[in-house]
């Protein structure tokens, strides 16, 4: 989840370099590149560290430590019961199923474009299979160019080549293929959309030879056309902005290297900050003015200095996993304080741990409590808890925070 959600942001960041520096301005191949990019790149990011930096410590906010599920203990004749959310594995295979279900509706779509242009007569002009007559488009995928009627308008046969020549399919299908794999990232979304505006702005560019005439071909004929999921309609919206387009000159040299630079400085600045947060040692949170009372419950076991790890990571390549089911595992051992159940105490104790090199769990500290007989209990389970298979970075065994929420009722 952690790393869906650093995904995202960075996605988002880049993204919007894009559209203070990039958007609307006639570098086309440039633009399509750099979206490429914003989809791309953040899927490594999160891997990112630069090991001299490692002895660094900054204060990190405590979303970039891993948040297991939430766990709820009801207490019932002093017998406490979990009653968690979701486990991993079921996460797990939900995102999966849903990843699977959006890859099969893209080979479901590419099938039936296959079937589509066996159906209908076709022409080879200069290697591209221009499909007549098919009562769809007008448009193009992969090698083909497809048309409504039996005659080939020499305006949008150019134009469909130009997508075609520029291989911008692939981009497309490229997309689909990200976006199903990952679906929570809503910014690939606005990516995908930008990119195939720059795909017309390219084909519209390279394909023009009379301004006036093709901004009248594009304003003169319907918009109601069909057109397949995966292809390019020579009618794609928005018209403003193409026709605008149109309008503008090419960037000069100077400017478009102003441009590429001010988006180059951009991103390292922004990318930069990131893998440096990501290199540098985490501090531990120091720890609010508690009662004296409830200092004395828990504050042998609360975290100190975090000895005898080299470092303490938010996030790993390969991240620990238990043999067992951790939300049972506390609903079966976590008791009930008896006092605080006759009091009518409940609340919610956040407790942060880690699951050091060699998979067991240490270095236990209570971050939040609405009591101190709760906190005492939660971090005397978690504390005992059962050893985890341990994390791995880059074939080293390393240690990884965790912070886990459990709530407790009557």
């Amino acid at each position: 989840m952690l790393y869906l959600f650093q995904v995202t942001v960075y996605s988002a960041l880049l993204y919007v370099i894009y559209i203070t520096v990039i958007k609307d301005r006639a570098a086309h191949s440039f633009s399509r590149a750099y979206l490429l990019l914003c989809a791309t790149l953040p899927l490594a990011i999160p891997f990112m560290y630069i090991p001299a930096l490692a002895d660094n410590i900054i204060q990190l906010p405590g979303i970039t430590r891993i948040l297991l599920p939430d766990v709820t203990i009801l207490s019932k004749g002093g017998i406490a019961t979990a009653n968690g959310g979701l486990t991993f594995n079921i996460l797990a295979a939900s995102y999966l199923l849903i990843t699977l279900v959006l890859i099969a509706r893209t080979a479901i779509q590419y099938i039936s474009f296959i079937r589509f242009v066996k159906r209908h007569e076709y022409k080879t002009i200069n290697g591209v299979k221009v499909l007549l007559n098919t009562q769809t488009g007008p448009g193009s995928f992969m090698q083909y160019i497809f048309l409504p009627g039996s005659s080939i308008d020499p305006v949008i046969y150019e134009h469909e080549l130009a997508h075609i020549r520029s291989k911008h399919s692939v981009d497309i299908l490229f997309m689909r293929i990200l976006r199903a794999c990952f679906w929570p990232n809503v910014v690939l979304y606005f990516i995908n959309k930008e990119l195939k505006i720059i795909h017309e702005f390219q084909a519209d560019a390279r394909s023009v030879s009379n301004k006036e005439t093709y901004i009248n071909a594009l304003l003169n004929d319907t918009f109601n056309t069909n057109c397949f999921a995966l292809s390019h309609t020579f009618f794609y919206h928005p018209l403003k902005r193409r026709i605008m387009m149109l309008q503008k000159a090419p960037l000069s040299h100077a400017k478009l290297r102003n441009t590429v630079l001010k988006t180059c400085f951009s991103a390292v600045v922004v990318l930069s900050g990131i893998i440096y947060l990501q290199s540098c040692k985490p501090q531990a949170e120091p720890q609010k003015d508690k009662p004296a009372a409830m200092k004395t419950v828990y504050d042998t076991i609360s975290a100190g200095k975090i000895s005898g790890h080299r470092e303490v990571l938010t996030f790993a390549e390969k991240m620990p996993t238990t043999n067992y089911d951790l939300g049972k595992y506390l609903g079966q051992n976590i008791k009930y304080p008896e006092n605080a159940r006759k009091k009518g105490i409940q609340g919610r104790v956040i407790v942060r741990f880690i699951v050091n090199e060699n998979g067991a769990v240490s270095d236990a500290s209570v971050v939040n409590a609405a009591d101190p007989e709760l906190a005492a209990e939660a971090l005397r389970v978690i504390s005992a808890m059962p050893p985890w298979t341990p994390a791995e970075q880059k074939g080293q065994k390393v240690a990884v925070y965790f912070t886990q929420p459990i709530s407790f009722k009557i």
